[in-house]
């Protein structure tokens, strides 16, 4: 079977089963803090085990995109060396949600590994926690007691945190060595490498409180996972990953680049690969996975950079072309790699072909940075091993850091290229040089974060989904369900100068989502009447209206009337269709990979980030303008239609990769220029916007980039604003306000005439300074020294003329000091044998500034520094003399 009819035959399987199929989720996790990376297939359904979430099913299938490289889980150091470990793989799962638990969850497993894959059931073992003696019974309906190990809780039990829900789980493990044929089954050792794990069935069973103790829960769930990649060496007959149909077109691709023949691993039978024989195929392997990582990474929004994900994706894409490199391909070549993958994987996940120019571009930028310095680097480190001594093999921390920190190289670089010298790395040293790098701790988290979540997690149990109206009505009357003190607390009541939170059954008010803010206006009652401030929704459509209280009191089921700020409403729907006739734009003029990576709408403005890696220039956003605009004119219907998502993705339209989206969509479509998914509130026609216009352009990040634009009268008083500027500038510069660009390029030419004669004239006077400084030379110790005031001068003349002196020189210690606009200014320079002899021109630079009321410093060569207080400037040159004849 193909890797592509395992996949389909897996989720066809329990499809026929009465599972709902279910997308996989982004890489990127959505709306997970606690996470870099979505790594298993339960990430997306989280907060549906622990009852937070509702779906209209109660049974799901999935093959989730899964990356493990950096935190808890993470298989960067092992990809490469052993047949199974992947920094990106796809896992294959089953999940029921209070519907079926042990007997269906084994038996589907069973039934689906032995009558649908055909797996060698004499080479299949059962792992199943110790105390599980349910699991155990059903299992034995299907292998002998033999085939059945009972493990402790280290191995078979899991638990979300040390509180929550938890439970046992089993395993499905085959016996690879007796699979081919290097031994008859026997007793398996599970912590062997002849054991591998196919197949983990979690069962939820239990909640852990805090005193440890364990309860049933009301409705158990279970949690499957199987990696894809492993099934299908089984399946294929391979002893490794790397050699199924996943991963040989990448290697053979990497294998035509290098013109290296690839060495493929043999893990069992009577012959052991060596270790030379291991490392030789390594470098394919590692490229093949890591192409994988980035392409999905970045497509689903990351982007390489110095921080977080963006770090270990910057580390992953070093770490290939390191690889590259080490088998002869010494320019960029990753991008190479991008079509392959999209045969393999691209009409199973389509936005890796969608988006492959985007990929494309990306890829080769950040790989082209890195194979610039590389070489430097790698001079840098052969200098590190020449200069240690042979017998010692270890690289220093700081030599380590010093890769990392001025040529960009990952620890993990440093130490593979260790490891192929026979040395090894001081990690701890490293670690202590990084620790004391970073001057900026991570922000603290706000301990009420976790207790408001509780509480809102307790109301949306008791109340459930808000019901919004605000589509079609900007006033309702509803029923006040509860109400939290401005500390979060519940309360029944809210009095006049407080503030809090508010529950309601029913709202006009949209609760910030999707890049809209919540809406704000009044809320009255028989007894009160308060501003609403801002509405938040905290968990799914629970809405929290934030409130002032002007007047009177409000009482939990108090009769309230809701009112919204029709202006304001008006205004952020103008800016909100706005956005999407942007992105639609943006995407005609830019291209297609310009796909939104945030926004914030709200009724003053829009901002729109984006994925491209270059600023926009002049022409562009003139042409976005000018397009939005005309379809403004134009006063096209703006249709909103709700429907399913499989419908709603059939017709193409644009949904984003990090967006989280229910099995019932909104799509706003503007005629055939946008179409998209989206829960928003919008203008009812294009003409309703009234102008479109872009304020300003920005980067954010690496490859993302930030527009914000206004529409309406927004647009119009920006209009005004700019007319302003060019009146007053043709006022100044006393020409029509058409020649004003004409009459700013006359200046700055003008000023560059003037700057060069001034250039020119200071040359000539800093040799006069020159000569007259020389005067003061005078021998000390067998040394050249020249201390002395030169007057008024700026600093740049005054570092020249040190420099001129130390031309003229051999042996020298040079300290100079200057007047600037009523401050002191120092520069000293030592030369080298002094510096032998113990002087040290930042010290020297240090001492001298406190005597001036200032500060400075430097290095031994060289140092400058400035104080305020010039009467005393002489007193600190003197000073300096005393330090040197000291010497």
């Amino acid at each position: 079977m193909t890797s592509a009819e395992i996949r389909n035959t897996f989720i066809d399987f329990f499809k026929e089963k009465n599972h709902s199929v279910v997308n996989s989720s982004p890489v990127i996790p959505l709306g997970d803090p606690t996470l870099l990376f979505t790594n298993a297939g339960m990430n997306q359904f989280k907060n549906l085990f622990v009852g937070i979430d509702k779906r209209p099913y109660t049974r799901a299938t999935s093959c989730q995109k899964c990356i493990r490289a950096g935190g808890k889980h993470n298989d960067l150091d092992n990809v490469g060396k052993t047949p199974r470990h992947h920094t990106f793989f796809e896992m294959l799962g089953n999940f029921s949600f209070g519907d079926y638990f042990k007997e269906d969850a084994i038996a589907f497993a069973h039934e689906l590994l032995i009558n649908k894959f055909n797996m060698p059931k004499e080479h299949l073992w059962i792992s199943v926690y110790e105390k599980d003696d349910e699991a155990t019974k059903i299992w034995q309906k299907y292998f002998p007691e033999n085939r059945i190990v009972k493990l402790g809780k280290k191995d078979n039990f899991w638990e979300m945190g040390e509180t929550g829900p938890c439970g046992p789980c089993t395993e499905i493990h085959i016996d690879m060595r007796s699979f081919f044929g290097e031994c008859n089954p026997q007793n398996l050792a599970f912590d062997d490498e002849q054991c591998l794990e196919l197949w983990n069935l979690v069962f939820m069973q239990f909640n852990r409180s805090d005193d440890g103790s364990l309860e049933p829960l009301p409705k158990p769930s279970v949690d499957t996972g199987a990696g894809l990649e492993r099934i299908t060496s089984i399946l294929q007959g391979k002893h490794s990953n790397y050699e199924t149909d996943l991963f040989t077109p990448l290697i053979d691709k990497v294998t035509e680049l290098s013109s290296v023949p690839y060495t493929p691993l043999l893990c069992y039978g009577k012959k052991i690969m060596s270790d030379e024989e291991i490392e030789a195929g390594m470098p394919h392997r590692v490229i093949a996975d890591h192409i994988r990582t980035l392409a999905f990474a970045i497509a689903d929004g990351a982007v390489p950079s110095n921080e977080g994900r963006g770090y270990v994706l910057r580390r992953i894409l070093r770490r290939a072309s390191r690889y590259g490199r080490a088998i002869g391909i010494d320019k960029p070549f990753l991008t190479k790699l991008l079509p392959v993958l999209s045969k393999i994987l691209g009409e199973t996940y389509p936005q890796i072909v969608e988006r492959q120019d985007y990929l494309t571009e990306m890829i080769e930028i950040e790989e082209k940075r890195f194979v610039t310095t590389l070489a430097t680097g790698i001079e840098l480190f052969n200098k590190i091993i020449e200069k240690n001594p042979s017998n010692i093999k270890l690289i220093s921390g700081d030599d380590a850091f010093k890769l990392y920190d001025t040529y960009g190289f990952p620890l993990d670089i440093t130490l593979d290229m260790a490891r192929e010298h026979g040395w090894s790395v001081d990690i701890d040293g490293f670690n202590s040089a990084l620790t004391k790098q970073r001057e900026k701790a991570k922000s603290a988290r706000s301990v009420a974060g976790p207790k408001l979540s509780k509480i809102y997690n307790e109301l949306y149990e008791q109340f459930g989904d808000t019901t919004f109206l605000g589509y079609a009505q900007m006033r309702a009357d509803s029923i006040i369900l509860s109400m939290l003190n401005y500390n979060g607390e519940p309360c029944e009541e809210l009095h006049e100068g407080e503030e809090g939170w508010i529950i309601v059954d029913q709202t006009p008010f949209y609760g910030e989502s999707g890049g809209q803010v919540g809406d704000t206006g009044k809320m009255y009652s028989n007894n009160a009447d308060a501003d609403v401030l801002d509405v938040q929704r905290p968990i799914n459509n629970l809405f929290s209206h934030h409130v002032k209280i002007n007047k009177g009191v409000f009482h939990s089921l108090d009769i309230a009337v809701l009112q919204t700020s029709e202006e304001e409403r008006q205004a952020t729907m103008r800016h909100h269709t706005a956005a999407h006739l942007f992105h639609a734009a943006l995407r005609q003029v830019i291209g297609k990979h310009a796909t939104q990576a945030g926004s914030a709408v709200n009724h003053n403005r829009m901002r729109f980030d984006f994925h491209h890696h270059t600023a926009l220039v002049s022409g562009e956003i003139e042409q976005i303008e000018r397009i939005v605009n005309k379809i403004i004119i134009s006063d096209l219907p703006v249709e909103i239609t709700e429907m399913s998502l499989e419908e709603a993705q059939k017709t193409g339209a644009t949904m984003l990769f990090n967006e989280k989206y229910g099995d019932i969509v909104r799509l706003v479509k503007i005629a055939d220029f946008s179409s998209e998914l989206c829960g928003g509130t919008h203008a009812p026609t294009t003409g309703c916007i009234g102008s479109f216009r872009i304020i300003s352009e920005s980067a954010v990040a690496a490859g993302i980039r930030r527009v914000e634009a206004v529409c309406g009268m927004e647009a119009f008083e920006e209009m005004l604003r700019s007319r302003r500027l060019i009146y007053e500038s043709a006022r100044i510069l006393n020409v029509k306000e058409d020649d004003v660009p004409n009459r700013i390029e006359k200046i700055i030419a003008d000023n560059k005439i003037i700057s060069k004669k001034l250039k020119n004239a200071k040359s000539g006077n800093i040799g006069d300074y020159l000569s007259k400084t020389l005067t003061n030379l005078k021998v000390i110790n067998n040394t050249n020294v020249i201390v002395a005031n030169v007057g008024e001068i700026d600093a740049a003349s005054l570092r020249s003329i040190a420099d001129g002196i130390r031309a003229k020189l051999d042996d020298y210690v040079i300290v100079l000091g200057g007047i600037n606009e009523g401050k002191c200014l120092f520069v000293a320079q030592i030369s080298n044998d002094n510096i032998k002899k113990g002087l040290h021109a930042g010290n020297i630079i240090k001492q001298i500034a406190k005597i001036v009321g200032g500060g400075g410093g430097g290095k031994p060569e060289t140092a400058q520094a400035g104080g305020k207080n010039p009467d005393k400037l002489d007193d600190a040159l003197t000073e300096a003399k005393n330090i040197i004849e000291k010497m």
